[in-house]
């Protein structure tokens, strides 16, 4: 008499990373700065969540716990099960993806010249930050392969290095067309492979 019903994935979610919104310290889901990509979800996670047993029971047993941020790079997610007494046992897969959030890039059609040059120039200030860490990371990866004797270890730089390589893909939110434009013309020119998120003009 009872009825079976395949557990549901949340795939672009904070689950475990964030407890109540308005208190500080129950949220892990980011971190300051603009460039994270050493930032691990799967170590932020809080496997005594009260929300984890409500998720479950409306039928949610796995979730992709995607790590926030106000930058650009906000670090790797990890698939989790939504059941365990550490983060080691709820882990799936992780890390699954490296996530860069694009910057909006659209202004409103009533804002004054003075507003849109403001927002066009920090915009295009992100994405060069966003290119030169990138180019920077090359040129690590390299410096690593050439086994230079002065070679000095960078965790974040060493964070990149499955995106260069493309062992892992590179999950990209971009909203708009025009964000989703510049961003694929972006992970064109890096040669990573990637993945669209929240695409709303797709």
């Amino acid at each position: 008499g009872l009825h079976v019903y395949p557990g549901l994935i949340s795939a672009n979610g904070t689950l475990g990373l964030v407890e109540i919104s308005a208190v500080r310290a129950t949220r892990d889901l980011s971190e300051p700065g603009l460039i994270n990509p050493s930032v691990r979800a799967e170590t932020a996670v809080n496997p005594d969540s009260e929300l984890l047993p409500v998720a479950r029971a409306n039928g949610i047993l796995t979730t992709l716990s995607v790590p926030q941020s106000g930058g650009m790079i906000s670090g790797r997610s990890a698939l989790l099960q939504l059941d365990g007494w550490t983060w080691e046992d709820m882990v799936v897969k992780a890390p699954v993806g490296m996530h860069v959030f694009w910057p909006r890039m659209r202004v409103g059609s009533n804002a004054s010249e003075e507003a849109i040059k403001s927002q066009r120039e920090s915009w295009e200030k992100r994405l060069r930050t966003l290119e030169t860490f990138f180019g920077e990371a090359r040129a690590y990866q390299k410096a690593k392969l050439a086994q230079k004797t002065d070679f000095r270890s960078d965790v974040r730089f060493e964070s990149m290095l499955p995106v260069l390589e493309g062992r892992l893909p590179l999950y990209v939110h971009a909203l708009g067309v025009v964000e989703i434009q510049k961003a694929l013309q972006f992970v064109e020119e890096q040669a990573v492979k990637a993945v669209l998120v929240s695409g709303q003009d797709v």
